[in-house]
């Protein structure tokens, strides 16, 4: 999530002495400019008094009001940044798990298969482990940067048209995988605000229905839909044997689990998204058989629309 939506240019960077020095400054404000104007107005004398006390209890009143004001705001902040760093150390636990088993796993592939080389004894078998071990190496650095663009990038929102992005997008994505069948329904307008890296995590999703699936023709179905209510409902589906339990919690609660497939990484690359997009994913069963992601959206009225 993005955080407090209060404008945060009122009470920037809210430190205890700032604090303190607002309290002073306004403190002494009031006192001094209600004395001179108390006393050029009355008398000395009991409704002076009564006056002076009156304006002692409204000076605390608003000064409590406004240090509560602050104080909220504040811990506010705090709060949000103790959350971005609980969700930055789960992030960079899976980065890291994931990078060292298939690191690990992969160089052992290929450093057997180079001994094998060595000897003399290797065959097309082996070259093809040696080639699947380097081009899964590669997909997980991309994956890596794209993850590392995304935390980097947390506060880089934009409002797009969902329907535009993805007519290009499929585009696209019907050269990256030939053999599947990519289908879409788009309605006239979608807009959205969103964080970035919105394309990567489309082909996340479509590279996950294609790569599991059991069939040498995999049919993936990409829709959009509005909501009145003010969502914009994205679903990825797929005639395949479906997503384990597993990848599920990934998706819907951001749950760490020991996926060490570089696929693992791609799945959280969608649940960051959703999450700086202040978006909600669920994963649905599809009929007679697949999975649905089901991501939802905030929807955008502004004109301008990139």
């Amino acid at each position: 999530m993005n955080g407090p939506t209060m404008d945060r240019s009122l009470f920037a960077d809210l430190t205890p002495a700032r604090i303190a020095l607002v309290y002073v400054v306004v403190g002494g404000a009031w006192i001094a400019f209600s004395d001179r104007l108390l006393v050029a107005a009355l008398p000395p004398g009991p409704l002076f008094d009564a006056v002076m006390t009156g304006k002692g209890w409204v000076f605390v009143g608003v000064s409590g009001v406004l240090l509560y004001g602050m104080v909220s705001y504040r811990d506010e902040q705090l709060r949000a940044t103790r959350m971005e760093l609980e969700r930055s150390k789960t992030q960079l636990s899976v980065l890291h798990r994931v990078l060292r088993h298939n690191l690990r796993n992969h160089c052992t592939v290929i450093k057997s298969c180079s001994d094998l080389i060595e000897t003399g004894r290797v065959d097309e078998a082996d070259m093809e482990r040696i080639r699947r071990a380097t081009d899964d190496l590669v997909a997980l650095s991309e994956k890596s940067r794209h993850l590392k663009s995304l935390l980097e990038t947390a506060d880089d929102e934009r409002t797009v048209d969902l329907r535009e992005r993805l007519r290009t997008l499929v585009a696209d994505l019907d050269e990256s995988f030939p053999a599947a069948t990519i289908e879409t329904t788009l309605p006239d307008a979608a807009p959205v605000r969103i964080g970035g890296r919105f394309d990567v995590v489309v082909e996340e999703l479509v590279r996950n229905a294609v790569d599991h699936h059991d069939a040498d023709d995999p049919t993936v179905w990409i829709s959009v839909t509005t909501d009145p209510a003010g969502t914009v409902r994205l679903d990825v589906g797929d005639d395949g044997p479906g997503i384990p339990e597993m990848e599920r919690d990934v998706l819907e609660d951001g749950i760490e689990k020991p996926m060490f497939h570089s696929q693992g990484l791609g799945l959280w690359i969608v649940r960051v998204f959703v999450d700086q997009s202040d978006g909600d994913v669920r994963v649905i069963d599809n009929e007679p058989r697949g999975s649905i992601i089901r991501i939802q959206l905030p929807s955008a009225t502004e004109t301008a629309v990139a």
